[in-house]
């Protein structure tokens, strides 16, 4: 555990560093994200000033929706980044000096390293979700404590999701394609999933769970979930989990590796 540590600090050390070389690019990213997220915000709150209530549920709430997305995608990217520059490690074959190292290959090919513009953007969505949180009245302790599990489990999911597509990037080094899927699939999360009529509903709590990483943390927090959701949930993402890596060892058997 301590080897893997100082591993991850080394990995974000070089990452940070990286990045913080090109500061008119960092500035430009941040000012794109803020822009992006501000402007979402204020379209909910401008939206519901005129309905009052969005499928049963209060601007508060509603808010409370988009800001729980915002900080599992935030964290998922903070998490996962380098997922996003898997192709040319597969395409230019230095993918093999990453397997023949003395450490799991998910150590650099799936976390990698914290990316320090992800730190700063997770911590705004934080501080606004805490906000809103805050402003839901008749919660208890154990509200928190159920939206910190569907936090993790969404991340579980997310997790989950990310090795799938380096293991098709294994395959076929399409991935570009797929990590944009991923997150137009996962941004119908950013409002309810009660917005969107069955049978659309049902697959999106069950065959993509985007419901479950997005929708879930809030409505367990708002104490409409049941302990028999709470269990389903955790035992999606833990099977969905185990069908990554299997499917992460599957493509690793298929991998020609280098000119092969």
């Amino acid at each position: 555990m301590k080897h893997t540590l100082s591993l991850l600090k080394l990995f974000s050390f070089y990452s940070i560093k990286k990045t913080i070389a090109q500061p008119l690019s960092v500035f430009l990213f941040v000012l794109a994200k803020v822009i992006r997220f501000a402007l979402f915000f204020f379209f909910i709150h401008y939206l519901l000033s005129k309905t009052k209530m969005l499928v049963g549920y209060t601007l508060t709430e509603t808010l409370l929706f988009f800001l729980t997305f915002s900080l599992i995608d935030g964290i998922a990217q903070l998490l996962f980044r380098e997922v996003y520059r898997f192709r040319p490690l597969v395409t230019e074959g230095t993918l093999d000096l990453v397997l023949t190292k003395p450490y799991h290959p998910f150590l650099q090919i799936l976390i990698g390293g914290i990316d320090i513009l992800d730190v700063v953007m997770v911590v705004i969505y934080g501080f606004f979700a805490v906000y809103f949180l805050r402003q839901i009245d008749s919660v208890s302790s154990l509200s928190i404590v159920v939206y910190m599990l569907f936090l993790v489990n969404a991340l579980i999911i997310a997790a989950a999701a990310h090795i799938c597509i380096l293991a098709l990037g294994l395959i076929s080094s399409e991935i570009d394609n797929a990590l944009s899927l991923f997150r137009d699939v996962t941004r119908l999360g950013s409002l309810p999933i009660d917005i969107y009529s069955e049978p659309v509903r049902t697959i999106l709590n069950t065959v993509v769970p985007v419901g479950v990483m997005m929708s879930f943390p809030v409505k367990g927090y708002l104490g409409l979930l049941s302990i028999q959701t709470l269990v389903y949930s955790f035992l999606l993402g833990a099977v969905l989990l185990w069908v990554s890596l299997s499917m992460w060892r599957g493509a690793l058997m298929r991998y020609q590796s280098w000119g092969g």
